[in-house]
């Protein structure tokens, strides 16, 4: 419904993310130039927000899924949280960019999409290169910034990234969280950042989705179908 008052054209939007498939069919078309961040790592980390329920979930298994466990635990918080079962080999972010990229191809189709690519295919990333790509975008152009990630640690050089773009009109997005919990997430709680919790099939909150008072808007984000 929100197409019929606009389908994004003219708009940048830059997806802070792990790598994206540009020959996938779905995204012909929608992908300008990007960049790729993923060096040697600095100090602190970030984790791509993936949930606890099946999506994407065309067939029996769940892809992407999550649970509790904690993978790549080397500061006692779980990042990137996997199940029991395998999938993609030990690279569970290798998709999510794609993935990301997919639902910005159907909800703005006339938008073009700037990837950005921040994580390794583990899920991997650190502040200082999360902080360089915001800034990148919006000194590339991007009038908007998609973030769907989230660390516990209040960076203060994301947070001058943040304000450098706000300061150039650039509409900055990020996810609440997916542990279920009010507290607070980053960059998804720094001023001016549109934060966004996960709505299920009957548009409640999703079970893993954090909330709270930093919380603007809610978005399906159970069994959403996309690239892969």
């Amino acid at each position: 419904e929100a197409q019929a008052y606009s389908k994004g054209r003219g708009v940048v939007v830059a997806d802070l993310n792990s790598r994206v498939d540009v020959a996938h069919p779905a995204l012909i078309g929608h992908l300008t130039t990007g960049y790729d961040f993923v060096a040697t790592k600095a100090s602190g980390w970030a984790a791509l927000n993936q949930s606890s329920s099946s999506f994407m979930d065309d067939s029996s298994s769940g892809i992407l899924n999550q649970s509790s466990s904690s993978f790549m635990d080397q500061f006692s918080a779980s990042l990137l949280n996997q199940s029991s079962s395998s999938f993609m080999d030990g690279n569970p972010a290798y998709s999510h960019g794609t993935l990301c990229a997919g639902i910005i191809a159907v909800v703005a189709p006339d938008s073009m999409i700037m990837p950005l690519r921040v994580f390794d295919d583990t899920g991997s990333a650190d502040l200082f290169t999360i902080s360089k790509a915001i800034r990148y975008a919006a000194q590339q152009g991007a009038q908007v910034i998609n973030m769907s990630f989230g660390t516990l640690q209040n960076s203060q050089a994301i947070k001058n990234s943040i304000d450098f773009a706000l300061s150039r009109n650039v509409v900055l997005v990020a996810s609440a969280g997916n542990n279920n919990t009010s507290a607070p997430q980053y960059p998804a709680a720094y001023d001016g950042v549109i934060t966004t919790a996960a709505t299920d099939l009957t548009d409640t909150k999703a079970s893993f989705s954090n909330y709270g008072n930093y919380v603007d808007v809610d978005a399906p984000g159970v069994n959403i179908f996309s690239s892969y």
